[in-house]
């Protein structure tokens, strides 16, 4: 086996989650190339770490939790969309009152008298 086969291989068992420490080809590869030896006895022990912590606790209201915190989202959206909105109207209003004729000759007018 060459060491890329190897490696294609640890990484292949690993996607698994197969045990790469009972694997006959990884290990008799292993056995003739110190560099890949190194790299099987460090995933070893990294694998060996990873089994010894404890498993995390399965929350019961997480899916719940997380459909509430969407809606809350989409609530969130919805109001700066509406504020968004409403700004572009009073922006607008605005505006046409600044642009409209009656506007700006009443402003004429004033000054005239």
């Amino acid at each position: 086996m060459q060491c890329a086969k190897f490696e294609q291989r640890l990484h292949q068992l690993l996607d698994d989650r197969e045990n790469i420490e009972q694997d006959e080809m990884l290990s008799g590869h292993a056995k003739k190339c110190e560099e890949c030896r190194v790299v099987l006895q460090t995933q070893s022990r990294i694998l060996a770490g990873l089994r010894s912590l404890p498993s995390p606790k399965r929350e019961q209201d997480l899916g719940h939790r997380v459909l509430d915190q969407l809606r809350v989202d989409q609530r969130k959206r919805k109001n700066r969309r509406f504020a968004v909105l409403a700004l572009a109207m009073a922006a607008s209003l605005l505006i046409a009152c600044c642009l409209s004729p009656e506007t700006m000759f009443a402003s004429d007018k004033t000054a005239r008298d």
